[in-house]
This record gives structure tokens, sequence and C-alpha cells, in this order.
């Protein structure tokens, strides 16, 4: 009676880890090390089906390097959306910075949920905290729209505890000078209303409004 060893089963990693090292990938993959404006690694001839793969291979070739963050430019939005998506199936973690979306009338305001996410996106860059080689996957167009200065998002954010005291119309003033509207209701992102000694105010990048509550001047 003879037994078969069992067979390793087959994971995402693995399975990439095969694919570097067929020739054909080798070969490509040692070029990321010396690449240059001059002398760049090219992958031609990829299948769109095959690109998030090949993205993969890239990202973990590239992860030993020096590089803070890898940046994945996509051709258009709609490439950028199934990068992202495909990427987390072979095993890659990437933040997903959108484009600025502002229609096309003048003095038109950001769509409010696309700036929510890219004020969070660019929050996670800029940080400190950031691991080195974070991935980022956005289009090529990003690349010529304007973006806040690496900390400057950390110096215009405000934390307040219970406890603390605040001046309700400071606040206010500091919320408009930072292009949030006044309004009766809270509803959606770049908001905030003031109702006796309540605040509601709806951050850019929260999910959520948030409520502060004061009695007198102190925070409840």
């Amino acid at each position: 009676m003879s037994t078969e060893p069992a067979s390793t089963p087959l994971t995402v990693g693995s399975l990439l880890e095969q694919v570097a090292r067929a020739p054909a990938f080798a070969t490509r993959l040692a070029d990321l090390a010396t690449a240059s404006d001059a002398r760049p690694a090219t992958f031609d001839h990829v299948a769109s089906a095959g690109q998030a793969m090949v993205a993969a291979l890239m990202v973990r070739a590239l992860k030993s390097s020096d590089a803070r963050h890898l940046w994945l430019a996509c051709a258009n939005v709609k490439v950028q959306e199934r990068m992202h998506a495909e990427l987390a199936v072979w095993g890659i973690d990437a933040l997903f910075l959108p484009e600025l979306e502002i229609g096309g009338f003048e003095d038109a305001l950001p769509d409010p949920e696309s700036m929510a996410e890219r004020l969070t996106a660019l929050q996670q860059i800029h940080s400190k905290d950031a691991a080195k080689g974070t991935v980022v996957v956005t289009c090529a167009e990003c690349f010529d729209e304007a973006a806040p200065q690496p900390g400057a998002l950390d110096e215009q954010s405000l934390q307040v505890d219970v406890g603390h005291k605040l001046d309700l119309t400071a606040m206010s003033d500091r919320l408009i000078d930072s292009s949030f509207e006044k309004v009766v209701q809270v509803f959606q992102r770049g908001q905030f209303a003031v109702r006796g000694g309540i605040l509601d105010v709806f951050p850019w990048q929260s999910p959520r409004p948030l409520r502060i509550e004061l009695f007198d001047d102190e925070i409840e």
C-alpha cells in the first residue's frame, strides 16, 4: 500500500511566486531595480485581464526598495477602478486616489463624495505613519490636479475632547473659512449647523456627521 504526499495548497502568494520565477517575467521584474526614465522596464502586450496580476508582481518586486510610495497610473477612471478591485484579489492592499471631479460650469464645487475619498487618501499618503511601499492607484489626469502640500491636512485638523472649551462663533468662522457651508440642517459633507449649544458638522473625510453638545462653552 502506497500513499502519495499531500500536495501543498496553492495560494495567491505562491501562484505569484511561481509566475515571477518564469523566465519571461523574472528578467523584466529584475529590470525594475535599475529602471530609469532613460531605460524604463516595460511589460508590453499585457491583456486587460492580466494587468492587475502583472501590477501585483511589480509591487511585490518593489516592496524591498526604498520607495515610500508605489504609484500605479491608469489610463482612465474605469481602468483605475478595475485595477484597484483586482489588486485586492491578488492580495495587494492599495489606496484609491480619485480624480478631482468638478462640474463643467463656472464656480462649480467638487463632488462631496469624491472629495471625501480624495482627502482621506491624500491624508494617508502624507501621513508619517504610512508604511513604506504604500501602493496608490490613480489615473494619469490626477498628476495635473492641485493637491494640498504634505502636512497641510494635519495642520488644518482640529481635535476636540469632552471637557474642552469651544467658542461656537470662532468655530463657525473657522468652518466657513475652510469652505464649509452653514445650513439649517446638515445632510451632506462640507456642511455645518448651529442650534443653541449644539454644533453639527459633516467633515469632508467622515462617513457620517458629528455632533458636539455644549454646556455653556464646555464640550459635554
